[in-house]
C-alpha cells in the first residue's frame, strides 16, 4: 500500500476524499493518480520538539569514584639464569 494525499476532491474506492485527505491505495493506482495529478505522495511531517524530547532515551551517567586506591609501582627483579651462575 502507498500513502497519498488528495490534490482535488475525488472518489477512491468507496471513499469520498477532499483535497488534503491522506489515504492508502495500491501501487498501480497510485501511479495513475499521481500521473493525472489527482494525488501526490505523502510526506510525513517532522516530529515536533515535544515529540523529539519524549523520544530521546534517558542515559544514566557513570558514577564518579573519588576514593580510588593508588597502586605503588613494583620493582621487577630478574632471577639469574644457569649460565650466569
Amino acid at each position: 500500500m502507498v500513502k497519498l494525499v488528495a490534490n482535488k476532491s475525488m472518489k477512491y474506492g468507496t471513499r469520498r476524499l477532499i483535497a488534503g485527505d491522506v489515504f492508502d491505495c495500491l501501487p498501480q493506482h497510485a501511479r495513475v493518480l499521481i500521473g493525472i495529478r489527482r494525488a501526490s505522495t505523502y510526506v510525513a511531517p517532522p516530529p515536533s520538539k515535544r515529540q523529539r524530547k519524549q523520544a530521546e532515551p534517558v542515559v544514566a551517567l557513570p558514577e564518579v569514584v573519588e576514593s580510588a586506591e593508588v597502586v605503588e609501582p613494583v620493582e621487577i627483579v630478574e632471577t639469574p639464569t644457569k649460565d650466569e651462575v
